[in-house]
């Protein structure tokens, strides 16, 4: 079960920015990483039943759709 949208984390991001340098040695910027990953957002879940998932297994996708 996908349980919400998965924004990116700022925090995450310096923290890797900050064991990494760049080819010419300088340090990172802190949102280097939250940067590229602008458009490529993840979704957050739960494994409800552990298990295979077998092609011909039936899911069903319920895209949700936030208030206004």
């Amino acid at each position: 079960m996908v349980e919400e949208y998965n924004p990116p984390c700022k925090g995450v991001s310096k923290k890797i920015a900050s064991l990494h340098k760049t080819i010419s040695c300088e340090p990172l910027k802190e949102n280097a990483f939250s940067e590229a990953a602008k458009f490529s957002r993840a979704l957050v879940g739960v494994v409800e039943v552990a298990g295979e998932i077998n092609t011909g297994d039936e899911f069903e996708v319920i895209i949700y759709k936030p208030p206004r």
